[in-house]
């Protein structure tokens, strides 16, 4: 029923009459690298209007806070009994629908508030609130002019961590929030509040889903490229139990790859008296090449796993790319140094001016 309500509102509000004055404006979004951050949308004369539709555009380097069901938008002040819908475009933009089945009109105020997160990388971006429509009681429909805004990042406050340089994806909990390279992690289902999860001293990934419910209740890190096989994975973690009681990680690789850790208890307890601290476990990538996101949850309904630090690298090269292996002819060839050598010497050689690489015959 909600369905078909929603539907034939956005369909009456398709058919609008243009030269509507401007109604909806987005307070500047100034944001932390690495924090979570909001979008605040406002609402100015539109006293006679029941059902507001509009598509939102987000600014690079902004990503949302939440990936389900209202995306953790909340209504404001310029709303009275308005229901919410909003659905992901094809675009990647959002459709956000307001409608009033008592068909209550606006205030002026604030019309929401859209939680985001803000990239580790501090600059000003801009973004838009598109395709604007509005419509009254009688179903009079009109169109709006577009709303570009400007998101500006600045750079994390306090001490930066450090981030390796051939890192791809970077996450790191710190005493007053977490920063975040590559990618951003979120939490879905019963984990959603598990992303910046705080402790004592730092935040952390509380991994806390079973890999029996991976498909509802988990922590989803989405990368901004996708994964090589000779990539690494270091994960720095620890358990909240002091017992022996399993602290283990599965990990599922958009491809289907599953990297599981079992039945093996592989995370310390972080307990001064032992003198147990997190401690850290590396994984190669392997057979997940090619996946652009990794879903984490417990390997075993056992106790928590805190993830202090996620760190995905990229596997080095040599320097030397596109190097043909050959074996040399019985002609003259010369190694480095200029000295002539036979055909059994192994290494770079020198073969009509050109360098070689010489392999096993």
């Amino acid at each position: 029923m909600k369905r078909r309500i929603i539907n034939t509102i956005v369909a009456l509000m398709a058919m609008a009459t243009a030269g509507n004055a401007q109604q909806l404006s987005v307070s500047e979004v100034k944001a932390e690298a690495g924090a979570q951050s909001e979008i605040t949308v406002n609402l100015t004369g539109a006293t006679d209007k029941t059902a507001l539709q509009y598509n939102l555009s987000l600014p690079a380097g902004l990503a949302l806070a939440e990936n389900a069901g209202d995306y953790g938008i909340k209504l404001g002040t310029a709303t009275k009994d308005h229901t919410l819908s909003v659905n992901p475009l094809a675009s990647g933009d959002l459709l956000i629908v307001l409608y009033s089945m008592n068909q209550d009109t606006f205030a002026d105020g604030t019309l929401m508030t859209i939680p985001v997160v803000a990239s580790s990388e501090a600059g000003t971006t801009s973004g838009s609130l598109n395709t604007i429509r509005t419509a009254t009681a009688d179903a009079v429909s009109s169109k709006c002019t577009d709303v570009a805004f400007s998101a500006t990042v600045s750079a994390q406050s306090g001490n930066m961590p450090e981030i390796p340089a051939n890192a791809i994806y970077f996450w790191e909990g710190a005493k007053d929030n977490a920063t975040e390279k590559g990618g951003v992690a979120t939490g879905h289902g019963a984990s959603d509040g598990r992303v910046n999860y705080p402790q004592a001293d730092y935040y952390t990934l509380s991994v806390n889903g079973k890999k029996a419910n991976i498909e509802t209740d988990y922590i989803l890190i989405t990368l901004d490229n996708a994964l090589e096989a000779t990539d690494e994975i270091a994960i720095t973690a620890f358990r909240n139990k002091d017992t022996d009681a399993n602290g283990t990680l599965y990990m599922l690789f958009e491809n289907g790859f599953v990297i599981d850790e079992g039945d093996n208890v592989v995370w310390n307890n972080v307990n001064e008296a032992i003198g147990q601290q997190p401690n850290t476990n590396t994984y190669k990538v392997a057979e997940g090449a090619g996946s652009k996101t990794i879903k984490l949850t417990r390997s075993k309904s056992s106790t928590n796993v805190f993830i202090s630090k996620f760190i995905i690298t990229r596997g080095g090269t040599d320097g030397i790319q596109n190097v043909e292996v050959v074996t040399p002819a019985n002609n003259v060839i010369y190694n480095l140094s200029g000295q002539k050598v036979d055909a059994s010497y192994k290494g770079i050689i020198i073969v009509n001016g050109k360098k070689v690489v010489v392999g096993n015959r």
